[in-house]
């Protein structure tokens, strides 16, 4: 989609991935393409196309995450961004122990639409994947899979004007900040491809607050009608209004506990320097082994 709801993108039924055009690569980059050439079945639906971006410029940065409840540190996020211009087109998330260990990965690319990703979360610990392989003009392509013994289970959601995937939720907050801000409400139907479904989410303005020692707008991101009683704690995003950044996030993690299978709860602060709690040794922003 082009970013005006109901409105395909020309490539709506294509798979196009944007280069920076300098055509340097970093092994984030690499990691992107393999990985979701893999999630889409290259052979099923021939290769995909690679189109040169203009303006390519890359954002690095940690995200600390900790289990609600206890402060427990859990994870870091080591996020990498690209963007063309103001959009973000892609990216990775690498997530790493407090001990260094790799858990896993998350790779993801917004050639069809600006609010649904194509993308592949690995995890290592838990031998768990899940994505959205293929988006076209009607319908969303989303798989998963538990673990090392089980097979590979795929589904094709209907697609509308008000469908969001994954990290598309936080491109859908940032585009329509304003009006969210004035306290309209809107109403989304999430992709969850852990459950094959998509779900009807109400998000709304709660009062503003302070992050890491700025003014933030906060929004709730929770489950329309009778659902919220069924869906548990709602999501929760504290937004920086001049960059319309992520400051802090709570609900729950795509990280799943490898001995419950359930994904953590956490919160999740985005902040420059590594807040209490955080590893002395962080892995690398750039090129994360």
């Amino acid at each position: 989609m082009d970013g005006r709801a109901g409105r395909p993108h020309a490539h709506s039924d294509a798979t196009v991935f944007l280069i920076p055009e300098s055509g340097v690569f970093s092994m984030n980059v690499i990691l992107l393409v393999a990985s979701l050439l893999f999630a889409m079945g290259a052979s099923a639906h021939g290769l995909p196309t690679l189109t040169v971006a203009r303006n390519v410029h890359v954002d690095r940065f940690y995200g600390y995450a900790y289990a609600l409840g206890s402060n427990r540190y859990l994870y870091t996020e080591v996020n990498e961004r690209r963007y063309a211009g103001d959009r973000w087109i892609g990216g990775t998330i690498l997530y790493y122990a407090p001990d260094g260990r790799r858990l896993g990965s998350e790779v993801l690319e917004f050639s069809a639409s600006r609010f649904i990703p194509l993308y592949r979360l690995d995890m290592a610990d838990a031998q768990y994947a899940e994505g959205v392989s293929r988006v076209t003009a009607r319908a969303v392509h989303v798989f998963r899979k538990r673990n090392r013994t089980t097979r590979v289970r795929r589904a094709k959601i209907n697609r509308t004007d008000n469908l969001v995937a994954g990290a598309g939720l936080q491109s859908f907050i940032r585009r329509h900040f304003v009006a969210l801000s004035d306290g309209r409400r809107m109403k989304i139907r999430l992709v969850e491809p852990s459950r094959l479904r998509a779900f009807s989410y109400t998000i709304s303005r709660l009062r503003s607050g302070i992050c890491n020692g700025e003014n933030v707008v906060r929004f709730k991101v929770d489950r329309s009608s009778m659902l919220r009683l069924l869906a548990g704690h709602p999501m929760i995003f504290d937004v920086i209004p001049g960059s319309r950044r992520i400051c802090q996030y709570r609900g729950l993690s795509d990280l799943r506990n490898p001995k419950t299978g359930q994904p953590y709860r956490v919160r999740i602060d985005y902040s420059k320097r590594p807040p209490s709690g955080a590893p002395r040794d962080l892995p690398p922003l750039q090129g994360g082994s």
